[in-house]
This record gives C-alpha cells, sequence and structure tokens, in this order.
C-alpha cells in the first residue's frame, strides 16, 4: 500500500499527531483531513526530508527503520513506536511502498562503512577443493580413512607445507563432497577415485563446480545461506561492511568463526561494532556477477617465475595457476612456480586453448608480468 492509502485509514486525532511529530506541519484546531494527508506525503515522499529526519533519529530507530524496509521485520517494540509516530510505520510493521526506496537511498550510508582492503590470509572451501582435485588429477595424494573417522592424507614431502591447510581443515569437508558427488568410493581404508565421474567433474566449468560445491554446504549451513541472502539486499557495493545489527539473525557472534569458515562472509570489528560483508565467492554466489576485485591488476610475476595470487582471487587463474603450475608456498599469498621446465606440458598439448587463456589471464591481472616470463611461457606455443 502506499502512503496516501494508509493515512486515509487514520483517523484525524492520528494525522494531527503525525504532523505534530513531524513539525513542518502546522496544525491547528480547525486543520482538516486534506491539508494534513498533502502535507505529511509532501514531507515524507521528500528525500531531503527524510534525510533531515534520519540525520536527527536514534541509531536503534535508523536500524530498526532498515529491518523494516528490507526485510519487513523488526522486534525492537520501542523503535517501532516512534518509528509510527512520525508517520513512517502503519499497522504491525509496514512501510508505504512509495517511501520505501526513498528510505534505502537515506539508510544506507548510515548502515555502512567503507574500510580500505587488507591483504588477508583467508582460505576458502571452494579454493582448497580446486587444490585438492589438482592433487588427485596428477596422482599426488592418497587418503586412508582412520579408525575414527578421520582422514589420513599422504603427500610427498615437498608439498606438505604448501597444502597444510588443506590438510588440517579442509580435507573431510572435501573429501565428504567428493563422495557426495559420487567422484570418490572407500575399499575398505581406502579412498578410490571413480574415474569416469572424475574426468566429468574436470570438464565442468569452474562455476559451476562452484555452485554445486556450495549448494551442497548451503544444505548443511541454513544460518549461512540466510546471512547470504539478507547481506545480498544490503551491500550494494563490494567494498561496502554493513552493521551486523541490521541483519536479523540471533547469535550471528557466537558461530563468527563458523560462518567465516565457509568463506563466504567476512566479519570485522569498526569502532567497538561489528560489520560483516560479502567476500569475493559470496559475491559471486548470491549475484551471479565477477566482483570488479576480481578484474583488477592483483598478481605478482617475478623474473623467476614465481606467481602470488591473493587467496581470494579469481578461482578460474588459480584453476589454471594449479593446472600448469607448482604450488611452492601457502601463506600470505599463493605462490606457484610455473618455471618452463616444470610447467605440465601434458595439459598445455592437450588444450591450448586453456593454455593462451591461462597466458592471457595472467598478463590482464598482473601488475607486470616480466619479458623473459612472457617469452618462455609463449614459446610453447610456437613449438
Amino acid at each position: 500500500m502506499k502512503l496516501r492509502e494508509f493515512l486515509k485509514g487514520l483517523t484525524l486525532d492520528e494525522l494531527k499527531e503525525i504532523g505534530r511529530e513531524l513539525r513542518g506541519v502546522s496544525v491547528f484546531n480547525g486543520t482538516g483531513r486534506k491539508f494534513l494527508e498533502k502535507k505529511i506525503i509532501e514531507n515524507l515522499t521528500s528525500l531531503d526530508y527524510l534525510n533531515k529526519m534520519i540525520e536527527k533519529m536514534e541509531k536503534t530507530c535508523n536500524i530498526a527503520l532498515t529491518q523494516l524496509v528490507y526485510f519487513n521485520f523488526c522486534s525492537d517494540s520501542q523503535s517501532l513506536s516512534v518509528l509510527r509516530k512520525k508517520g513512517l510505520v502503519y499497522q504491525e510493521m509496514l512501510v508505504p511502498e512509495d517511501i520505501k526506496e526513498l528510505l534505502k537511498d537515506c539508510l544506507y550510508h548510515k548502515i555502512r562503512k567503507k574500510y580500505s582492503r587488507e591483504w588477508e590470509v583467508r582460505q576458502t572451501p571452494f579454493m582448497n577443493l580446486i587444490l585438492l582435485t589438482g592433487l588427485i588429477q596428477r596422482d599426488e595424494i592418497k587418503i586412508k580413512k582412520l579408525k575414527n573417522n578421520g582422514l589420513k592424507p599422504s603427500l610427498n614431502a615437498e608439498y606438505k607445507e604448501a597444502y597444510r591447510h588443506l590438510q588440517g581443515t579442509f580435507l573431510k569437508l572435501l573429501i565428504d563432497f567428493l563422495e557426495n558427488q559420487g567422484i570418490v568410493y572407500w575399499v575398505e581404508k581406502d579412498m578410490v577415485i571413480n574415474k569416469v565421474e572424475f574426468k566429468k567433474w574436470v570438464k565442468k566449468d569452474n562455476f559451476t563446480k562452484f555452485e554445486l560445491l556450495y549448494r551442497w554446504l548451503d544444505s548443511k549451513n541454513i544460518k549461512v545461506l540466510k546471512m547470504v541472502s539478507a547481506l545480498s539486499k544490503l551491500q550494494i557495493n563490494f567494498e561496502d561492511w554493513i552493521d551486523i545489527r541490521v541483519i536479523i539473525e540471533e547469535d550471528i557472534l557466537k558461530t563468527k568463526e563458523a560462518i567465516e569458515k565457509l568463506g563466504l562472509i567476512r566479519f570485522k570489528e569498526i569502532d567497538e561494532n561489528y560489520y560483516v560483508k560479502l567476500t569475493p565467492e559470496g559475491w559471486y554466489y548470491i549475484n551471479r556477477i565477477y566482483p570488479d576485485y576480481w578484474y583488477n591488476e592483483c598478481v605478482l610475476i617475478s623474473a623467476d617465475f614465481e606467481v602470488l595470487i591473493p587467496h581470494d582471487f579469481d578461482p578460474n587463474l588459480i584453476a589454471l595457476l594449479d593446472m600448469y603450475g607448482k604450488l611452492k608456498e601457502n601463506d600470505y599469498f599463493l605462490v606457484f612456480d610455473i618455471e618452463p621446465t616444470n610447467l605440465n606440458e601434458e595439459f598445455i598439448e592437450n588444450d591450448q586453448e586453456s593454455y593462451r587463456t591461462f597466458i592471457r589471464e595472467l598478463k590482464l591481472k598482473s601488475v607486470y608480468m616480466p619479458q623473459v616470463v612472457d617469452y618462455e611461457l609463449s614459446e610453447f606455443l610456437r613449438t
């Protein structure tokens, strides 16, 4: 319903009360309905007036109003009472449709913070799935099931440090997923690869794999899915952090670590309050749009053929680096060795188009590609 319709359902005394509260409406004993309705509508459909009103309101009222505008719900009865008196809320918790969009514009700067990007070491399930399936494809990992249903991976000594996060945090989760997809199974205590299903998996594009993984994870993490959905309504810009108090979920901070582990949401304490935002993967998952960050020049390439790439950067490029290069370190950055003598020539010969994409993406998304690296990588296409 629009504001005019709500106002018609009020008594004259109720209209006068709103008029007095708005202070921009002259209310006298003989003031009539039409005059009051007209003036209230003029004020509450003025972006300038709403901005001034919201600036003067308590933070709790702004949070309550944001919840009502985006989620049609608010549990703060005291703030609801204030908002009703101001003519912003009617009946139980209804905000007139014709002022909702105006209020979104007014409220957004009150619930968000901009914060300069910091380099964060953030392992995500999907990034580790890329690394795990790469190991499986190259036959560089064996996994046994222990008596307590834990898993014991066997890797060459040179790989252990680079893959320590995979071994510690994500292995059980990802093997359960691959088993669910029919890609691996168990013969007694040994994990066995279903070669037919694994070949099908390898041929899938990365974002199909991404969606399959997170749909599976979502089925086990309803709270995270609700939070991602809520943030998608609130977070207009990828760089923005949203006041956690706006999200209608109880005990969020008690499960903060578990929520962050899934890699779709990040938390940050700013000015003694917690803010949340979608990660690049979370942004893509809910919006189906590449975040601008994945187009940035964030990759560092040395003349020694080392590539340093952030953990939360474009998964397609990480997958290509894992395919053609060799993971050396997994600390502040993922560090891949793409020295020509170490490149996987079999993969290059089998799919030169993917290799061309690999070189092109490295050039586009690196701060600078040394000439020697460009020349040596391109040499494979000239032979």
